[in-house]
């Protein structure tokens, strides 16, 4: 069989930390990159089309997050299947995962594209956008559905690729599509004055662009994938085994996303002002969760590397060392985020009103968002050693059960500014169920069937 040109990182030996970070970093790199392609749309619209066009990009990809979360849940489980035959050493498999994967999600993302661009402009109004925001909001979803395919091919490909052990390429792909974005935006916006149609078509073509590089750099580095594009290889049991392990994550990140885009419409409840600091304030959001987002990815790949080569006291002694650099690293960059909130919002726009809307959600949420941070790592490494169900089940009584309600109580006895209180209280209560089961260890018996 050919032999893969690229070296990974073989997280089942060695020193943990090192390993670790040495697999972080790109991936860190690479999802703030990805943020900044999308903090500087808001930033270039939000400056020169003002807070309308600010509020409309941001509560425009709550939607397509809904759309997308159950197929990227299937990237999830191709990235865990991947990292635990290479622990195994089975590369051969690898080839035939992949190979289904990718042909189902290219399948899906067409019916999805048709769907969503049908029902976008419904689902605005089941959000509550103020009719001075549905238009514009309205074009750029109908603009963002058309790069599904990329979008799909994209998260599957970096998703692969993690897996095996390379986090370089991802973030390779990413410079180059959020240098192409930011261009493509000061061209639209500023000269053309496309507006939010120019922010959307902008991110579409650098999505495209990702996914090419991503393929050809697969083709090129990774020749026993032996890789295509359109193949249309569904083998039946490895689609079993992918919904099996995606379902749960899929169904989990589509359950959450719905009950972020309804906690949206009780955010665009209180007004164009208020929606377009929520805006801003996401994007902060965002930027910490992308720092987040990279670590827990990383701890995915050890626990599924480690998982299938049986490694169960490299497993225990892993956790612990990665939850403090997690923990730890979150804590000092929301602190850093909540001390100049002000400053760092007022790049989005310098409306004092949109300023300190946005403000309401930092203190409520960035001194606590150490909780979530432990909360997510258990979950990640849950999930890396093929115990899916768990981390699906707390997500969901956290968000569902108490963020939700708490959030609408809130919001209609108090107002908008005790609204985000919802935040620290549900990640109080999702780390007291995940990290109970963790305790209780039944999730090493997942580890001795792998090793089996």
């Amino acid at each position: 069989m050919k032999q893969s040109k690229k070296a990974v990182v073989d997280m089942t030996q060695g020193s943990i930390i090192k390993k670790f970070i040495l697999f972080a970093l790109p991936l860190l790199v690479g999802n703030l990159c990805q943020q900044l392609y999308n903090t500087v749309d808001s930033i270039i619209v939000g400056n020169y089309n003002g807070a309308e066009a600010l509020a409309a990009v941001g509560t425009a990809g709550f939607p397509m997050d809904v759309m997308l979360a159950i197929f990227l849940g299937l990237s999830s489980a191709a990235t865990i299947l991947v990292s635990q035959y290479v622990g195994a050493g089975e590369r051969a498999t690898i080839r035939d995962v992949v190979r289904t994967a990718n042909s189902f999600l290219m399948l899906c993302s067409v019916p999805i594209t048709i769907v969503g661009v049908l029902i976008s402009r419904w689902i605005l109004g089941c959000m509550q956008v103020p009719a001075d925001v549905m238009d514009e909001a309205y074009i750029y979803l109908v603009i963002i559905f058309v790069g599904t395919i990329a979008s799909l091919g994209y998260n599957l490909n970096a998703g692969v690729l993690r897996g095996l052990g390379d986090s370089q390429a991802p973030l390779i792909a990413l410079v180059i599509s959020s240098i192409t974005n930011i261009i493509l935006d000061l061209v639209f916006v500023i000269v053309f004055h496309w507006g939010v149609a120019g922010v959307a078509i902008a991110t579409v073509i650098a999505t495209f662009v990702s996914w090419f590089y991503s393929i050809w750099y697969i083709k090129k580095n990774y020749l026993e994938l032996e890789f295509k594009v359109f193949s249309l290889q569904l083998d039946k049991h490895w689609i079993r085994r992918m919904v099996s392990l995606g379902l749960p994550l899929g169904f989990n990140s589509g359950v959450y996303s719905l009950g972020h885009l309804l906690l949206r419409s009780i955010v665009n409840s209180h007004g164009s002002v208020f929606m377009a600091g929520a805006t801003a304030s996401g994007k902060l959001d965002s930027i910490v969760y992308m720092v987040l987002a990279a670590l827990a990815v990383s701890t995915t790949t050890f626990a599924g590397q480690n998982a299938g080569a049986g490694k169960m006291e490299r497993l225990k002694k892993g956790i612990k060392s990665i939850m403090i650099v997690n923990v730890v690293s979150n804590f000092v960059i929301c602190m850093i985020m909540t001390i100049w909130g002000r400053e760092f919002l007022w790049i989005f726009n310098q409306d004092p009103e949109v300023i300190e809307a946005g403000y309401i959600f930092i203190v409520w949420c960035f001194p606590w968002y150490w909780l979530y941070a432990a909360f997510h790592t258990l979950n990640c490494f849950l999930n890396g050693v093929g115990e899916v169900k768990l981390p699906t089940a707390a997500c969901l009584i956290m968000f569902w059960l108490f963020r939700l309600p708490l959030a609408y109580f809130l919001s209609v006895t108090f107002g908008q500014n005790w609204l985000y209180m919802c935040y620290g209280v549900s990640w109080v209560l999702g780390l007291a169920i995940t990290g109970v089961y963790f305790l209780r260890g039944t999730w090493q018996k997942k580890v001795i069937k792998n090793e089996e």
